[in-house]
């Protein structure tokens, strides 16, 4: 791959990454009630949308988190 179809994947990745972690900022800040949350028994990687944006919004807007474990 050429040096300027890398910087231009990365940068699309970059904006896709910024898209993903508005969508997510906005639907925590909609919710209410509980949600659900889906994931292997490894969990979710420490840089994961869901620990660093939606999470820490839905604590703290006291919304019921309901950890679902699948296989």
């Amino acid at each position: 791959m050429a040096q300027s179809q890398r910087h231009l994947r990365s940068v699309g990745d970059e904006r896709l990454c910024g898209a993903g972690e508005n969508l997510s900022r906005n639907f925590a800040k909609g919710a209410s009630g509980e949600v659900n949350f889906f994931t292997t028994v490894a969990g979710p990687r420490a840089t994961s949308i869901w620990i660093t944006t939606e999470r820490p919004i839905l604590e703290t807007n006291g919304v019921n988190i309901i950890t679902n474990i699948i296989n």
